[in-house]
């Protein structure tokens, strides 16, 4: 596989020598931020740069990248979240690939692109057992309206013990075109989605970090010994929208103007088919956690449930800026920008028998820039996002959030964030029916409503905040591995922190989360911390930059959930108390011209506090191991 797409990124560079991209054909070792920008077609106007940076290179993992989140041991496996996280948006949801989230490519994480030059991106990870990661994107333009590209993502992690092979495969294809006159714009992409895993149950032995026989962990006896599970989800869709405006001249140098176009009001249709299967084998029906139940065979397991959705959105926003004038390139700004949009989704959910479920839903998102009083103005900014639904269930459901920010100084803010949803219980935690399972509920929505204040200081790379969260009805998986809804209400606390701290060349980052909330539906430790200590810096007359140091993850003890290899899920315990040590990191980053390289000795103070320790109940963490990674980006 790796070898068929260094073949296919090889032809992709060759037809970008034939390409209509501006500039001249050469390789480029500087960076020009104003070469490739990323947008997405949700807000076209919002232009990001290509993160060259190296602080965070050593973080490749996509679960890694996420604060808060952990995962069954090795890469690539399904992970758990450490910190209690809200439900920022509604709607009926198919309840499996909640818990490999990080590792799928949906549509709100597509990458669209503008670039003057052809850009190819590279990044290669490779580490202990084999373990590999390939990371790729090539883009380019045909003319100034035309961009076509192509990203994917390669994982596979042998892992240390008995059937733990885990493997991702993403891949999205995309363009944007645009008109001449730069009023209408289609997005049209295409997401492949592939994930594959050995489950072993977990170890059933405590000695693996101890027993002086089991130095190949390969060696130690899993619970599953013929079990796998596989993913599959597919996404075709497109964004195409016409924009009202005014168009104004900007001038490139003294003797070159540009005609450009302002986007004040926009149309916009988004349509999004998805299609996910998932499919579960064991050729051995004896595993303990079964409880000896069958409802198809008794001999062996094929577990399979398939979803579908038919997702149309349509929406009409009124941008922030209103008009721009050529003579001197000065703005008008809407007071209250604002969106109104109507969405329809067909749904439809396959276990031993097919169900479709229609849900409409409409809203409004509002907000400003600030505020003006007797001719002063007030930095006090707002946003309200406020939606409602219903389910041909009869379920309705709602979502209302809102924040104010007022401006203490030039980048000091203060927050206060106010939100309430109701949310229906997803399909597979009402109905579900495989080998081993079987129900079928009819559990209420779910209310989540929370008030939070927050700081932000953007200057000294600070935020803090305190949210006090209520919980109605909440659903969770219990301990006997099957969804249950808690009748009542749940309050509880979530504090997080996070600042950067420099001192000349020496950077301390931490970021730390505190949940306070009530164990009897919810599992989360009290205290979970990412702390940074590095060296950041030129050398050798610019030539080099480097970033060295070690990076301390934590999580305090806890009754974490243990896993549920039928489905996926993670379930409550009550047997366990996982305990953990801060687990340290080394790492050294460096980049050379367009190269990016980096190093990693992961755990290295195991035997330090303890011989080792387990993620979840029955599964292992690795031990110490070494990853090495090159990113290239190449402009030609």
């Amino acid at each position: 596989m790796l070898r068929k797409l260094f073949f296919i990124f090889l032809f992709l560079n060759i037809i970008g020598d034939k390409s209509f991209a501006i500039g001249d054909d050469s390789s480029y070792h500087r960076y020009n931020p104003n070469w490739t920008k990323i947008f997405h077609p949700h807000d076209r106007n919002y232009l990001r740069v290509i993160d060259t940076s190296i602080t965070l290179l050593h973080d490749y993992d996509m679960m890694q990248q996420q604060f808060g989140w952990m995962n069954l041991g090795i890469n690539a496996t399904p992970g758990f979240r450490t910190i209690y996280h809200s439900q920022y948006e509604t709607g009926l949801k198919w309840g499996m690939t909640e818990n490999v989230e990080p590792y799928l490519k949906t549509p709100d994480k597509l990458r669209f692109y503008n670039t003057v030059k052809p850009f190819t991106h590279l990044f290669f990870t490779t580490g202990s057992k084999n373990e590999q990661q390939l990371i790729g994107t090539h883009t380019q333009n045909f003319g100034r309206n035309t961009n076509i590209g192509v990203e994917f993502f390669r994982q596979g992690v042998p892992g240390l013990y008995a059937r733990q092979h885990s493997n991702v495969f993403d891949i999205d294809v995309f363009a944007d075109v645009r008109t001449k006159n730069q009023r209408y714009q289609v997005s049209p992409y295409v997401i492949l989605n592939r994930l594959k895993w050995e489950l072993n149950g977990g170890v059933n032995e405590d000695s693996v970090f101890t027993n002086p026989i089991l130095i190949d962990k390969s060696l130690a006896n899993v619970n599953l010994n013929n079990a796998s599970a596989t993913i599959r989800g597919n996404h075709y869709g497109a964004y195409h929208s016409y924009c009202w405006g005014n168009k104004y001249v900007t001038k490139i140098n003294d003797t070159t103007f540009q005609q450009q176009f302002n986007s004040s009001v926009r149309l916009q249709h988004h349509i999004d088919y998805l299609k996910y299967g998932y499919s579960y084998s064991d050729d051995s029906t004896d595993f303990p956690f079964y409880y000896n139940t069958h409802f198809i065979s008794i001999d062996s397991t094929f577990d399979t449930s398939s979803y579908s959705n038919l997702h149309n959105e349509i929406s009409l926003k009124w941008e922030d800026i209103k008009s721009r004038d050529s003579s001197d390139n000065s703005l008008i700004n809407r007071k209250f920008p604002f969106r109104i949009y109507a969405s329809h989704d067909l749904h439809r959910f396959t276990y031993h028998s097919s169900a479709i479920v229609n849900e409409l839903k409409t809203g409004i998102e509002i907000y400003s820039s600030s505020f003006k009083f007797h001719k002063l103005n007030i930095p006090l900014y707002f946003y309200l996002d406020a939606n409602a639904g219903t389910l041909s269930t009869g379920d309705f459901e709602y979502h209302f959030n809102s924040y104010l920010s007022y401006r203490l100084l030039r980048e000091q803010y203060f927050h206060i964030i106010v939100q309430s949803n109701r949310t229906p219980a997803s399909w597979m935690e009402n109905h579900y029916y495989s080998n081993h399972f079987f129900w079928n509920h009819s559990f209420t929505p779910t209310i989540e409503s929370f008030v939070e204040f927050a700081f932000s200081n953007f200057k000294h790379q600070a935020n803090a905040g305190i949210k006090y969260v209520i919980n109605q009805n909440p659903i969770y998986y219990s301990v006997t591995a099957q969804p249950a809804q808690f009748n009542g209400t749940l309050n509880g606390w979530c504090i997080y922190a996070s600042k950067n701290f420099k001192f000349g060349k020496i950077h301390l980052d931490n970021e730390i989360g505190i949940n306070l909330l009530n164990e009897t539906v919810f599992r989360y430790p009290t205290y979970v911390g990412r702390h940074s200590l590095y060296f950041q810096g030129n050398l050798f007359k610019n030539a080099l930059r480097l970033c060295t140091g070690v990076e301390v993850n934590y999580v305090s003890d806890y009754y974490a959930s243990a896993f549920n290899p039928a489905m996926l899920t993670f379930y409550k315990q009550n047997n366990e108390l996982m305990k953990y040590y801060p687990v340290a990191d080394l790492f050294i980053n460096l980049k050379v011209k367009s190269a990016r390289i980096f190093l990693r000795l992961e755990n290295i103070d195991q035997h330090l506090f303890s011989p080792g320790y387990f993620t979840a109940p029955t599964y292992p963490a690795a031990d110490r191991g070494f990853k090495f990674g090159v990113s290239w980006m190449f402009w030609n």
